[in-house]
């Protein structure tokens, strides 16, 4: 089972469909590193009208807003254009095109002021979706414009399970390994993307099979890649074999095919 058929991704796609056709706000939260930003990549993939921004730091005015947002979508952004000129771009250009625009790591709109600048965007362009953690939500809810556009609630709060996170990486992996980084983790995908690198590494350097770890290998390298505080080498395993899949191979399996640059920013 690919990371497109869990619950989360479902929820996401849905989500999508469903403020395509209500517009308004739809607002996507959960945990950093639960897993918003693939699922959010992975459904943008079947839906050619999805067009996702990420947001960076930096953004301190509206006008800087606006211009990353229009240079991310496509939009000519000159340098002497005004904050007007630029939402008013963004906007003909995503009701020419039917876009639904989705702005993730919305945890950087720091501004007070930032959540006027997303109103006015939603006002213009008719539908907006907005991903972040769950402090998200109270900052759209305590500005009355935005809770009034606000139409698409969904609040995520749990990653993988252990059943699709085995099934994601059976060929790769035994269960009793994928067991102890899934009670480790969580379920949130970034720390399963961090083990499964590590093993890889350490299966690379001790001319190892991942699938001839057990679970006594897994917790070592959940002590020493989750809990240490420097860069860490990968454990040295007691058991014998050759490396099978690259990381390149585990990580297109974990993320269901996902362009690796899309899920560059952390979810």
């Amino acid at each position: 089972m690919d990371i497109h058929e869990t619950l989360m991704t479902k929820r996401v796609a849905q989500t999508l469909d469903s403020v395509a056709d209500t517009g308004g706000i739809a607002l996507i939260t959960a945990p950093l590193g639960s897993g918003k930003t693939t699922a959010v990549a992975f459904a943008a993939r079947d839906r050619r009208q999805v067009r996702t921004v990420t947001l960076v730091e930096g953004l301190s005015s509206a006008r800087a807003l606006y211009r990353h947002i229009a240079l991310s979508i496509g939009v000519p952004a000159p340098n002497q254009s005004g904050a007007p000129d630029l939402i008013t771009a963004v906007a003909d250009e995503v009701r020419r095109q039917r876009y639904t625009l989705v702005l993730d790591q919305c945890q950087r709109l720091k501004r007070p002021s930032a959540f006027d600048q997303v109103a006015s965007l939603a006002d213009m362009t008719g539908t907006l979706v907005l991903v972040g953690p769950p402090a998200l939500r109270a900052r759209v809810i305590e500005h009355e414009e935005c809770a009034s556009h606000c139409t698409v609630p969904l609040a995520l709060a749990e990653g993988v399970t252990l059943a699709e996170l085995g099934d994601a990486l059976e060929a790769d992996f035994a269960r009793s390994w994928v067991g102890v980084v899934h009670e480790a983790t969580g379920g949130c995908w970034r720390g399963v993307r961090t083990c499964v690198a590590a093993a890889i590494r350490a299966s690379r350097r001790g001319n190892i099979s991942t699938r001839m770890m057990g679970d006594d290998d897994a917790r070592k390298l959940v002590g020493s890649v989750l809990l240490a505080s420097r860069p860490l080498t990968a454990p040295k395993l007691a058991t014998g074999g050759k490396p099978q899949a690259s990381s390149e191979q585990v990580t297109e399996r974990l993320t269901g095919h996902v362009d690796r640059a899309a899920l560059a920013a952390t979810g």
